[in-house]
């Protein structure tokens, strides 16, 4: 590699790790509406219904992430926790 490849590449790694880094840490978070379509799928896998966080039937929140969310969480090897 000639000397002007390495600073460049090196240049390059850099950038992608910082990169990786902010989306890790921008998406490792949770929001308020995540946990809501957590708990949301969580019931209606343990209880066949569409509760809240609170376990009262959810009555704002539409069950369309949530239905996603389950259906992915029944997938063997997919499981979290």
């Amino acid at each position: 590699m000639n000397w002007i490849a390495r600073p460049l590449v090196a240049a390059i790694v850099v950038a992608a790790v910082m990169y990786q880094a902010n989306l890790t840490a921008e998406f490792g978070r949770l929001t308020y509406d995540s946990y809501r379509y957590l708990a949301g799928a969580e019931s209606i896998i343990n209880s066949g219904g569409y509760l809240d966080i609170a376990g009262n039937p959810q009555r704002v929140w539409r069950p369309g992430t949530s239905l996603l969310l389950a259906s992915l969480m029944a997938v063997p090897g997919l499981q979290h926790g």
